[in-house]
């Protein structure tokens, strides 16, 4: 991982705890302590992260890091099972359509017919 990678992921634990201690107390039990702990010890401590507390956790700006790593923790400990068939379907879904683009984009058809013509002029 480079300096800056991770230099991004120890600010966006801090974005990540945040989100964390937001919780309602039911939430925040699902969520492992050695994992509340990682969070902790691996932030970085000079980075503050301010957000408005009045506004829903919808309308807080998180970095893509974080985005990713609360949708993993999202999915592994606070979704329900309906929730997490939910989001498996879309998510295979998605790499359907990702795999229908590389196929049109890469289609070898149209590469070989591609170098046909310009081998022919």
């Amino acid at each position: 991982m480079r300096n800056d990678e991770k230099n991004n992921y120890r600010k966006a634990l801090v974005e990540v705890e945040a989100v964390i201690n937001s919780l309602n107390e039911d939430e925040y039990k699902k969520i492992p302590q050695n994992l509340i702990n990682q969070i902790n010890e691996n932030k970085d401590n000079n980075y503050i992260y301010e957000y408005n507390k009045e506004l829903s956790l919808d309308a807080w700006i998180f970095m893509p890091e974080t985005k990713a790593l609360l949708y993993n923790i999202l999915k592994r400990y606070l979704f329900t099972d309906k929730q997490k068939c939910i989001l498996a379907d879309r998510e295979r879904l998605q790499a359907l359509q990702i795999e229908k683009e590389k196929s049109q984009k890469y289609n070898m058809e149209d590469i070989f017919r591609a170098n046909r013509k310009s081998s022919e002029k």
